[in-house]
């Protein structure tokens, strides 16, 4: 297989895992959230790893993944907001605030991308109010 159809291929294997793992999906965009096993009672989520977020473009397709941390009890559901070549993410993080933190993994698929340079934006919703910036950066 040539070096680009393994991308591809490795892509759909990613995005039917998904799709038939239980997670959203709808119009070229789907996120599957998991995790949430290691656990740390205190609120300052000392012991846990550090939060990341990777970005991988795959020939017309992005993926995102974030590892966050967050209360064992808040869900976590993932937006989407694209205009023209601006997408922006925002993972809004739901439930009560507790001694109890862990981490999970958010993995995100948006495809077809917009020809040219498009900008990405994740944003991290904890409350209404309260709305971290977690990445920004361009591609092509």
């Amino acid at each position: 297989m040539k070096r680009g159809n393994i991308a591809v291929f490795a892509l759909l294997v990613v995005v039917a895992a998904m799709l038939l793992s239980g997670c959203y999906a709808a119009g070229g965009f789907s996120y599957k959230v998991s995790g949430c096993s290691e656990r740390i009672y205190n609120s300052s989520a000392i012991g846990l790893k550090e939060e990341s977020v990777n970005v991988t473009l795959v020939s017309n397709s992005l993926m995102i993944m974030h590892n966050t941390n967050h209360f064992c009890s808040q869900k976590i559901a993932v937006d989407k907001i694209i205009h023209r070549n601006l997408i922006t993410i925002i993972e809004k993080f739901e439930g009560n605030e507790e001694e109890c933190m862990c981490q999970s993994k958010v993995e995100i698929a948006i495809n077809p991308l917009g020809k040219g340079q498009n900008k990405l934006t994740v944003l991290k919703q904890l409350s209404p109010e309260n709305i971290e910036l977690e990445y920004e950066g361009e591609f092509r």
